[in-house]
């Protein structure tokens, strides 16, 4: 997870976040879909999915995540972006 990932969830360092799982931060309507994600691109597939976080500072965040599977598809891990959709839709706006 680079800088701005921990922004978006508020962690201090990447030490605070390291080797945690991250599913308690996706709030639970949407944690499901998250975790069908997460399966699907382990299985090779692409997806893409908007959702809700809750940080570690409590605060709740929108985003949205594209997420394919890594070219050498021995490891066990993804390529992913994520956007913090209220800002993505600010820019858009002009704000």
């Amino acid at each position: 997870m680079n800088r701005a990932g921990l922004d978006m969830i508020r962690a201090d360092s990447l030490d605070q976040v390291k080797g945690q799982c991250v599913y308690p931060l996706v709030v639970e309507e949407h944690r499901e879909a998250f975790q069908e994600l997460v399966q699907d691109v382990f299985q090779g597939k692409s997806r893409e999915l908007e959702f809700r976080v809750i940080g570690l500072k409590g605060h709740t965040r929108t985003l949205y995540t594209k997420a394919v599977p890594p070219p050498q598809r021995k490891r066990r891990d993804y390529l992913s972006t994520f956007r913090n959709r209220r800002y993505h839709r600010a820019q858009a706006d002009g704000g």
